[in-house]
C-alpha cells in the first residue's frame, strides 16, 4: 500500500508488492507522488512484514530490484523527497541494518531505520521541522 499522511509517503506490505511488478508498483509510486502538493516530504518504508533476515536481504540484492530503486530515489528527490525513514522488525541484526542503509541511502535523501511505525512518523516530523538527519541504530 502507497499513502500519504501528511507530509509523510508511506510504503507498506512489501511482500504484496513483491509479488506485483515492477512497472505496477512504479506507475503505483509515481501517481501518489504526482498527487501530493510540491514541497518537501519524507519517504516512510515499512519493511516490518520481513521478520526472516534472509527474506530482508533477498529483497535488498534482488537483481531486477537495483536499477528501479535507484531510479525511483533519483525520481523522488526531484520531486522533493529529503528523507528516507526505514521501519525493520525488532531483532533485525546490526550487520543487516547497515546493509539497508547502505542500499537505500542515496546521498540526496539520506536514510536511517527505527523499529516501529510510530518512530518512523515522529521521526520524519522531526526531518520536516528541520531537526538534523542522524542515523539511528536500533
Amino acid at each position: 500500500m502507497i499513502v500519504w499522511e501528511g507530509n509523510n509517503l508511506v510504503v507498506t506490505l512489501f511482500r504484496t508488492w513483491a509479488k506485483a511488478s515492477v512497472s505496477d508498483y512504479f506507475l503505483a509510486y509515481q501517481s501518489m507522488v504526482n498527487h501530493h502538493p510540491e514541497g518537501e516530504w519524507v519517504k516512510i518504508i515499512d519493511f516490518t512484514d520481513y521478520v526472516e533476515t534472509s527474506d530482508l536481504l533477498g529483497l535488498l540484492y534482488a537483481e531486477e530490484l537495483k536499477q528501479i530503486r535507484k531510479d525511483i530515489a533519483e525520481w523522488s528527490v526531484k520531486r522533493g523527497m529529503i528523507q528516507q525513514v526505514i521501519v525493520l522488525a525488532p531483532g533485525i541484526p546490526e550487520d543487516v541494518i547497515e546493509q539497508v542503509i547502505q542500499v537505500y541511502d542515496n546521498g540526496c535523501a539520506r536514510a536511517e531505520t527505527v523499529t516501529s511505525t510510530h518512530e518512523a512518523s515522529v521521526r520524519a516530523e522531526e526531518v520536516l521541522k528541520g531537526a538534523p538527519i542522524i542515523i539511528l541504530h536500533q
